[in-house]
């Protein structure tokens, strides 16, 4: 399944026409992440003691070589682009100053997209911003909560694709709204899930 999806983003970047509701699968990487890591951490923090940090830090190390790789591919094209002198290349200095944010896995806090040299790299951010939520939260509380934590996600989703007519977006900090609900819904939806299955194999076996 993540094969696939993994297809339908990268049909949707480069021919949209074909796969005009692609960008949805990055919703359903979010809940599939929500559900692994549900199933496979959350037993950890409550028998093992895994910390945050070192949690957090698993997770880093697990996304970072795939973004470090994507960012300097980013940076090669946008050099490339520089040096010809193309249409809308970006100039020295923001090559540089988006390098330097990029490089440490930080948005550029200038100009319209988070990540330039790396658009798609926006879900990894919020992907880490939903593990530390994981951590900070969705652990911590009942599973009530975390289906009302849904429900207000679901509920602010429906107003936004009210609002804008699309749920895309993410890349850019006008979006920034829309990616959170969205990353918020969808992680949250894996971890119902996953907390789901337990509790029914838990009536099976009892």
């Amino acid at each position: 399944m993540r094969g696939v999806a993994a297809v339908v983003v990268a049909v949707f970047h480069f021919h949209g026409e074909l796969a005009p509701s692609g960008y949805l699968a990055v919703d359903f990487f979010f809940a599939l992440s929500g559900f692994v890591l549900w199933k496979n951490y959350a037993p950890r923090f409550e028998r093992s003691g895994l910390t945050t940090g070192a949690f957090l830090l698993c997770r880093f190390i697990r996304l970072y070589p795939l973004f470090l790789l994507g960012a300097a591919f980013g940076f090669i094209f946008a050099l490339q682009g520089y040096l010809r002198h193309s249409d809308g290349a970006a100039s020295a200095p923001d090559l540089v100053a988006s390098a330097i944010f990029n490089i440490f896995m930080l948005p550029a806090p200038f100009g319209r997209v988070l990540y330039p040299l790396n658009p798609p790299a926006w879900s990894l951010f919020y992907e880490l911003l939903a593990n530390a939520a994981l951590c900070a939260v969705l652990v911590r509380v009942r599973y009530a909560t975390s289906i009302l934590i849904l429900c207000i996600a679901a509920i602010g989703l429906i107003l936004l694709d009210l609002y804008n007519g699309s749920l895309g977006g993410g890349d850019e900090w006008s979006t920034t709204i829309t990616a959170i609900f969205r990353t918020v819904f969808s992680f949250t939806a894996g971890v119902v899930l996953a907390r789901s299955t337990a509790s029914l194999s838990s009536c099976f076996l009892s």
